[in-house]
C-alpha cells in the first residue's frame, strides 16, 4: 500500500465524517422538535387518563418541555375538568410572570405562540375561562412594546381577536332608560282605560265643592260661578246646530284630551298611597356592604408604619392586606427595586405546597442573575430541606458575591445534612 492510497483514504474518511457532522447538525433541531412533540402527546394522554388528584405531576412535566407545551397547556386550561384547568392556568400564569423578567429575545417566540394558541382555542373556554384569557391577553399587550414591529403586529392581531370574543361584564356606564318611539305605541283599542266622555270633563266635583264649603262658607257659589264661565253653552233644542263643545277641534279631539301614555310609565297613585310611600326606598341591594375608605391621614400613617418593615415582612403581609394597604406595600417594594412580576412570583413561591415551590425553583433559576439571586436567597430560609437544597444549588450557578457567607451560615446552622454538606463543599471551593 503506497502513501498516496493512505492519504486518499484518510481524506475520504475525513470528508465522510464532516458530512455526517453537518447532517447531524442540521437534523438535530428537527429531531429535538419531534421528540418534544412526541413526549407532549404521551403526557396529554396520561393527563386524560389520570384522576383529578393525579394530574398535577404530568402537567408539570408537560410544562418543562418549553415552547412545545404551550398549546397543549392552553387546551388543558380550557378543559371542563376543574382540576386540570386550574393547574394549567396556574402554570401559564407562572410562565407569563417569568417572561416579564426574561430578555425580549428569550421570550418573544413563546409569547407569540401563547397568543396564537389562545386565539385558536378560545371558543372552548367558558365564561370564567374567557375572562382569564382576557387578562392574559392584556398582559401580552403590555409585553408587545419590547418586540420588533412585525412580531408586535402578529401579537396584537391575535390579542385583539381574544378581546373581541370575550363578552362584556357588568352594566354599561352610559346605559339610559329608553322610552318607546312614537311608532311603537299599541293601537287605541289595546288600552284598558276607557276614553271618558267629553261632557263629564266639564262637570264639577260635588265632593270637592262640599269640602271647600266646609272650610270656607260662601265659596260654593263663587266656585260654581267660575265653572259656569268655562262650561260650554249648549244651543237650544230647536237650534240649527246642536253639537256640543264647539270650542274643541273637530278632529282628534279625544287624542288632545287623552294622549296615549308611555308603556314604561307606572300607573298613577292615589293621594293616600303617595302619603304612605313618602319614605324614600333604599337604592342599594340588601346584600351591599359599607366599604371603609381610609382618610389621607390614615393612609399616611399606614405608609410610615409599612416603610419600617423589611421586604420579607412586606411580602408576607401582602397576602392578607386589603386593597388600600396592598397598594402601599407595592409602592414601597417598587421603590426598593422589586418589579411587579417579581412580587407576583414571590407570592407564588409562598404557596404552602412544598412540591410547587420546588418546581418554581427551576423557573427562578432561568431569570436574570440579579433577580434570581434575590429570590433564591429568600428560598434558603424555606422550611423544606429539598427546596433549600435546590435553591442553594441554583444559587451556586449565579456567581453570587455573598455565596461564601451564605454557605458558611448554612454549613453551621442548617439541620438538613444534605444542605450542610453542599454548603461545606461550596465553602471549600471559595
Amino acid at each position: 500500500m503506497t502513501s498516496d492510497d493512505s492519504t486518499t483514504r484518510l481524506m475520504k474518511a475525513v470528508a465522510a465524517t464532516g458530512l455526517l457532522l453537518v447532517v447531524a447538525w442540521l437534523a438535530a433541531p428537527k429531531f429535538s422538535n419531534w421528540r418534544s412533540h412526541h413526549l407532549a402527546d404521551r403526557l396529554v394522554e396520561r393527563i386524560a387518563e389520570a384522576e383529578d388528584t393525579q394530574v398535577k405531576v404530568p402537567l408539570r412535566q408537560l410544562a418543562d418541555l418549553g415552547e412545545t407545551a404551550i398549546e397543549p397547556l392552553v387546551v388543558a386550561a380550557a378543559s371542563e375538568r376543574a382540576a386540570v384547568a386550574t393547574i394549567a392556568r396556574q402554570i401559564l400564569d407562572e410562565k407569563i410572570a417569568a417572561w416579564k423578567l426574561l430578555d425580549k429575545d428569550a421570550s418573544n417566540e413563546a409569547v407569540a405562540t401563547l397568543a396564537i394558541a389562545l386565539a385558536t382555542h378560545l371558543e372552548k373556554f367558558g365564561t370564567t375561562g374567557k375572562l382569564w384569557a382576557e387578562r392574559i391577553a392584556l398582559t401580552m399587550i403590555e409585553l408587545s412594546d419590547r418586540y420588533p414591529a412585525w412580531q408586535t403586529y402578529v401579537l396584537l392581531e391575535h390579542c385583539s381577536r381574544i378581546l373581541a370574543a370575550v363578552p362584556p361584564q357588568g352594566p354599561s356606564l352610559r346605559t339610559l332608560a329608553t322610552r318607546p318611539e312614537i311608532g311603537d305605541f299599541p293601537a287605541r283599542d289595546q288600552f284598558s282605560a276607557p276614553v271618558p266622555k267629553l261632557e263629564s270633563l266639564t262637570r264639577s266635583s260635588e265632593g270637592s265643592l262640599e269640602i271647600l264649603t266646609r272650610l270656607q262658607p260662601g265659596i260654593r257659589q263663587d266656585t260654581q260661578n267660575r265653572l259656569t264661565l268655562v262650561t260650554p253653552r249648549r244651543h237650544e233644542a230647536g237650534g240649527s246646530d246642536s253639537r256640543p263643545l264647539d270650542w274643541l277641534p273637530r278632529q282628534n279631539s279625544e287624542a288632545h284630551l287623552n294622549p296615549p301614555p308611555f308603556a314604561s310609565d307606572p300607573p298613577p297613585k292615589s293621594l293616600s298611597q303617595k302619603t304612605e310611600n313618602a319614605t324614600p326606598e333604599p337604592t342599594g341591594s340588601a346584600d351591599s356592604q359599607v366599604i371603609d375608605i381610609p382618610t389621607p391621614q390614615d393612609m399616611a400613617t399606614r405608609a410610615d408604619t409599612l416603610r419600617r418593615l423589611s421586604s420579607d415582612e412586606l411580602l408576607l403581609r401582602l397576602h392578607e392586606a386589603n386593597f388600600y394597604e396592598a397598594g402601599i406595600i407595592r409602592t414601597v417594594l417598587g421603590k426598593r427595586g422589586f418589579s411587579e412580576a417579581e412580587v407576583a412570583l414571590r407570592q407564588q413561591l409562598a404557596t404552602p405546597n412544598a412540591n410547587d415551590r420546588l418546581r418554581l425553583v427551576e423557573t427562578v433559576s432561568q431569570l436574570p442573575a440579579s433577580t434570581a439571586r434575590r429570590l433564591l436567597r429568600w428560598l434558603l430560609d424555606d422550611e423544606s430541606g429539598d427546596v433549600r437544597l435546590r435553591a442553594l444549588t441554583a444559587l451556586a450557578t449565579t456567581n453570587a458575591p455573598d455565596l461564601g457567607e451564605l454557605a458558611r451560615k448554612l454549613a453551621i446552622s442548617d439541620q438538613d445534612p444534605r444542605v450542610a454538606k453542599l454548603a461545606s463543599r461550596l465553602l471549600r471551593r471559595k
